[in-house]
This record gives structure tokens, sequence and C-alpha cells, in this order.
């Protein structure tokens, strides 16, 4: 196992501790102690090298990516962050991804150009590739999924709808199109095409978890209460079925049976930490206090800083005898009182050094914020982050929401900006897909003007979520533009810098999503009509999109 480290404090002591436990295959405790170590001792690569390779032991592999993203991003010639980083991906089958990070350690020196990925790395088996037949109609329901997931149902339906009955994928399709139907409430719809699928296969698990939850929508409990008798009786086998019946309990709020399926689904995702709060929660319910807490103590080792796992590992600290809905995040009443309140304060406080000081003095404003960072409440995140960002102290954790894959691309573009304009070193790590790109930007001469500043700024950021080399054309930009603002008299008009990134994006052709000024207007959130005021004063010409002859761009 790995060599003991010598870290000067008592870090040192949960480091060796965690090592025994992981020699030990005590891997849940052994992230415990390494976590304890880390807080003493924040930078050690090594220590996040244990935490990771304990969560890879546990199969854990999201876990394990986001600490050797870390790892990069603290010490990007740390060899084990990028193989820690391709083994992972490898794992997931993302093959393009792990190659880039092999490229990426080369180049840093963190890895032997001779390095290869060979049969040895790939360790259990290679990835596989899957190739559609003729009429499998695959393709079109992976895809109209994606759809559904991103909220495009209108396109998702009208593909769903186009695969053919003599298609292999027909039953997958039908499904997908009774859940749309569920999802817009038109429960009777949703029944119609469950029917046509049972009637072929009666114990089809997808359909019968639809059928339950359009039955409990309508409140007829006596149809519900027959289909849920029959999916009892089912001897469910696949990791496939057990997860749809237990996501059907907790639509349905059925504590008794969800138990019985998380259960089951822990057989094969042990780990999970959706499953394993949701079992807690259902446990609870149940009146099974002990197995409860004895769950939550395992999620508080594994995900630390959670903080709906701490809300309710606090709340089942002792006997909880109220029924809790099941839910992965934070019951609707609390989240919408934490929001409220971040709102509140942040009113109150107003300026960056006065949250900074108040999150250092008050746990309860702490935690509320934690949270809204691992929320899906955008707005808000963004407005916060970008708030922290103007702050020295905070600018570390705003550093870590950029290599975050769980942070929405909106958020990070609000807090990147705020740092790009604030932090005197600039030096930032982003993770943007599956891939992490490394900027050190600097600004070029320019004219002393703020607002062509920021419009540098703004265009820098957006163009960090889109490009990975940009910075001498973008420099170029900047320049000719500078220039050209000095040569004109605006007189009357008030420089927008959204409005000015505009004009210097769509001129200089940087990028094919600024070829308009439409498009332009669009993404930097500012007026056409402005947009080309300000490139008549400045005696510019607008970049227009190109079109054939049929009109097509």
């Amino acid at each position: 196992m790995a060599k003991i480290l010598k870290i000067n404090n008592d870090a040192d002591y949960y480091y060796e501790r965690g090592i025994t436990k992981s020699d030990s295959s005590e891997f849940i405790d052994a992230i415990d102690s390494f976590y304890q170590a880390l807080e003493r001792e924040g930078e050690n690569i090594w220590i996040y090298s244990e935490i990771a390779g304990n969560f890879l032991e546990l199969d854990l592999v999201e876990p394990a990516l986001k600490i050797y993203y870390r790892i990069i991003a603290l010490d990007k010639k740390a060899d084990i962050g990028y193989l820690g980083v391709m083994q992972c991906l490898v794992k997931q089958n993302l093959l393009p991804q792990a190659f880039f990070y092999l490229n990426m350690g080369v180049q840093n020196g963190a890895l032997s150009s001779e390095f290869e990925l060979d049969d040895e790395f790939f360790e259990e088996e290679e990835p596989r590739l899957k190739l559609s037949g003729k009429n499998d109609g695959s393709d079109m329901v992976a895809f109209a999924r994606k759809l559904m997931v991103s909220g495009d149902v209108k396109y998702a339906r009208q593909m769903l709808e186009s695969v053919p009955k003599e298609a292999r994928q027909y039953t997958d399709a039908r499904n997908y199109l009774a859940l749309i139907a569920l999802g817009e409430n038109e429960t009777g719809r949703a029944l119609a095409i469950t029917d046509e699928i049972l009637l072929q296969d009666d114990t089809d698990i997808p359909a019968l978890t639809t059928r339950i939850v359009a039955y409990d929508i309508e409140g007829n409990d006596e149809k519900k209460r027959e289909a849920l008798r029959f999916l009892d009786s089912l001897r469910l086998t696949s990791k496939s079925d057990i997860n749809k019946a237990a996501v059907c309990m907790q639509q349905i709020q059925n504590s008794e049976l969800a138990v019985k399926f998380l259960r089951q689904a822990l057989a094969f995702q042990p780990y999970d930490r959706n499953i394993l709060l949701l079992l807690s929660i259902a446990e609870n319910n149940c009146k099974n206090h002990r197995r409860a807490r004895g769950i939550m103590l395992t999620l508080r080792k594994l995900y630390r800083d959670d903080m709906v796992v701490r809300y309710y590992a606090r709340l089942f600290n002792k006997a909880y005898n109220k029924i809790l809905e099941m839910t992965t995040e934070l019951p609707e009443k609390i989240k919408n009182f934490r929001i409220s309140y971040i709102k509140s304060r942040i009113t109150a406080l107003k300026t960056a050094d006065a949250v900074a000081r108040d999150l250092a003095e008050n746990e309860r404003f702490y935690e509320a914020v934690m949270w809204l960072f691992q929320s899906n409440e955008l707005g808000l995140m963004g407005q916060t982050g970008a708030l922290l960002a103007e702050h020295p102290d905070w600018r570390p954790f705003i550093r870590e929401l950029l290599i975050d894959p769980d942070i929405h691309y909106r958020v990070k573009k609000e807090c990147l900006l705020a740092y790009l304009r604030r932090a005197r070193d600039k030096k930032f790590f982003l993770l943007v897909g599956d891939v992490m790109q490394h900027f050190k930007p600097r600004l070029p001469a320019h004219t002393g003007d703020p607002r062509l500043i920021d419009a540098y700024w703004q265009l820098y950021t957006t163009l960090a979520f889109i490009d990975s080399d940009f910075d001498k054309r973008l420099a170029a930009a900047y320049r000719e533009l500078s220039k050209t603002v000095k040569l004109r008299d605006f007189g009357r008009f008030d420089l927008r810098p959204a409005t000015l990134a505009a004009v210097m994006a769509n001129c200089a052709g940087i990028h094919k999503i600024f070829d308009s000024p439409t498009d332009c207007c669009e993404i930097f959130d500012c007026d056409e009509t402005e947009m080309r005021t300000y490139m008549d004063v400045l005696k510019l010409t607008p970049r227009e999109k190109t079109t054939d002859r049929n009109g097509r761009n």
C-alpha cells in the first residue's frame, strides 16, 4: 500500500489510521480518516489521492474523479492526478477524454511521452462499442431520452413516435411516451399506452410502474393497490427493473415497498448516495430508527460535504417519528426557507466583505450557502458566487466550483467573470464537459477605460466555455477596438460593456457563434440597435452570416 507520509501535525495520525483502515479493506472508515487528515492539511495531494483510491475500491467513480480533478488543479505536474482521471474515464468508457488527459500530462511534464494506455490500464475489460442495425431505433430512442432530460419534450415526442413497430426499441419508445404523458399530467394517455404494452407483456416493469404512478395521480387507490400487489409478487432480478420499482415507490411515497426495492438496489450499487439517502428516510418512516441512523452514518463518512446528507443526519440523530417525504433533496419547506434566508442576508449585508465576515462567524448562514451550491437554484447560485469571487478569502472556493462537473455552466460563467474582474492572480482551471482547461489570462495594453476592460473579460468568460485556444485572437481584437474607441467621439452615448463585448466578438470573427449581430446580442444580453449604433460611430462593418443559394447557413 502507500508509503506513510509525515505531515508535521496531527494530520499524520489520521493519515496513518486511514492507511491502516484501507489495508484492512475498511474503505469507508479509511475515507473518513483521510478527510480528517485533510481538514488539517488542506492542499496535500497525497491525502486526496488516498481518498480517491478508496472511493474507487468502493466502485464510486464519480466522487473519485472529482478528487483527481482537484489534484490536477492543485498541481498540474502531479502524475497521480492524470493517472487517476484517466483510470476513471476509461471505467466510464470515455476514451477520447482519457487520451486528452494523457496528452495534457505529457505536455505538463507529469507523464513520460512513452506512457501508453495498454491492456493493463484498462483493468477489467476494454470499452465496448455498440453498432445499431437497420430499423433498430436505438439511436433515436437514446437521443430522445437526452432531449427529455434537457426539457425539450416536443422534439423527443416526435422522435419517439417515429420509431416503427418492427423496431427492437419500439416498446422502449412507447414507455418513454407514457412517461412524457405522465409528466404533462395526461394520465389517461399514459394509461392507454401502458395498456398496449402490458397486453403484450404483463410483467413489463417500466409500463407497470408508470401505471401505478398514473393511478396515484388520479387517486384511484383500488387499482393502485391491485397493481402494487402484482408488482410486489414479481421476482425482480435486473438492476434496471429494481431501480424503476424503487423510483416508483419514491414517487408514490410508499415507504414499506421502497425499503424492499431499495435494499435490493444496494446489491448492485452498495454505496450509491441517492439509494442510501432514500433508504435511510424510508427506514425512518417505517420506525426502523437504528437502521436509518446506521445508513446515515455511512453517508456522512462517504459524502462529508453533502449538505442534504448533513441535514438528515442531524434529524436522525435521535428517533424522528414524523413521516418524511422520500426525496434526495431538502424538503420543499426547508429549501424555500433557506433560499429566503440567503437572499435576506445578502441584501442586508450588501458588500462582499460583509458577506465573507458573516460566513466566517455565522454557522447557519455558512451552511445555507454551502447547500445552495449543491442545489438547482442557478440564479441565486450565480449571484452569490459572483459576490464571493470579489473577496480574496473565497477565491479558492470559486476555483473549486470551476472544476466541479456538477456545477451548471451558467453559474460557472457568473463566478468566472467576477473572478477575472477581481482576482490579482487570474490563473484558473475550468472543467468544460469532461475536459479541464488551464488558463492564465493577461489583459493586453489598453485604454484604461474600465468599460472596455469589463467587455474584454465578458468575452473571455464566454470563449472559455466554447474554445481552448483563443487568447491571441482575443488580445488582437481588444487592441484593435481600443485604438478605434480612442479615435471616435461617442458623445452622449453611455458605453455599456456588454454591448462593447458584442461589437468586439462580431468584428473580430473570433468564433462562428458570433457570426451575426443578432447572435452576439443574444449571447451578451444587449440591444441590437444599440450595438449597430456603436458600430456606426466606430465606422465598423457588422459581420453577417453567409448563406448559400438555398438559403442555408
